[in-house]
């Protein structure tokens, strides 16, 4: 009967030590196990990034934003702005915009992001409808259904003589050289616009400050090789008209 007792008693302290074992360990597990929130916050920064990129724009504003309160990052202010942006809201993008020039005012994307705040300012002062303006250089006219249309403006006097063609061959080949560099400047000045429009596209759809970046890089390259090609091709264009009317 006491070998029962004494077993009993064994067994029971025997169990009373494992679970203080158990008890230890646990507890000097539970201190790390919210530890690493950058990981987290990481988590929620890709996973709204996967949100903006579906369009899913107030779940990735939702995402970008616990990623900034628990990073504390201010290139996710850009991401809000841009998220609210795309989704039409132009009051709280030129918050969201503000606030990160605010939180870093050297950015390289300053006068991008400036001119971003203007537009969304003028977004939020013209939102009904404003009247189209006719451009120069044409009349205005009612046709029955309503609508305006435009015609060329008529001149007064009549078109001007067309120039002679007894110009000498060398002339001749140099008019036909200088068509031709306008013709070949033009069609460069269009190839890079539609890369400049491109990369207009990309900083507007940029959801990182960095990706914005490297957009604005190459739209203010490829804008600036626009310009430059379609003003040689003109000059060319002119230099050529003018050779061919000298007589």
């Amino acid at each position: 009967m006491r070998r029962r007792k004494n077993s009993r008693a064994w067994l029971l302290a025997s169990v009373l030590l494992v679970g203080a074992g158990h008890g230890r360990r646990a507890a000097a597990a539970a201190p790390g196990a919210g530890q690493d929130l950058t990981l987290t916050a990481r988590d929620l920064s890709d996973q709204a990034l996967r949100q903006y990129q579906h369009g899913e724009f107030d779940a990735a504003i939702e995402s970008f934003m616990g990623a900034f309160a628990l990073s504390n990052n201010p290139g996710l202010l850009f991401n809000v702005a841009q998220a609210y942006r795309l989704k039409g809201d132009c009051e709280h993008a030129r918050d969201y915009y503000q606030r990160y020039l605010g939180a870093v005012p050297e950015t390289p994307l300053k006068p991008s992001l400036e001119r971003r705040v203007a537009e969304m300012q003028t977004c939020l002062e013209s939102r009904p409808a404003s009247a189209a303006v006719a451009p120069v250089g044409g009349t205005r006219s009612s046709d029955a259904d309503g609508l305006t249309t435009l015609r060329p403006a008529q001149h007064p006097s009549e078109d001007p003589a067309l120039p002679t063609l007894e110009t000498s061959p060398k002339k001749r080949a140099v008019v036909w050289t200088l068509r031709g560099s306008a013709a070949a400047l033009l069609v460069s000045s269009a190839v890079f616009g539609a890369l400049s429009w491109g990369a207009y596209q990309d900083v507007n759809g940029a959801a990182t400050p960095h990706a914005a970046m490297d957009a604005n890089d190459r739209y203010t390259v490829d804008t600036a090789l626009t310009w430059t090609f379609a003003a040689s091709g003109v000059a060319c264009a002119v230099i050529s008209y003018f050779v061919s009317r000298h007589r």
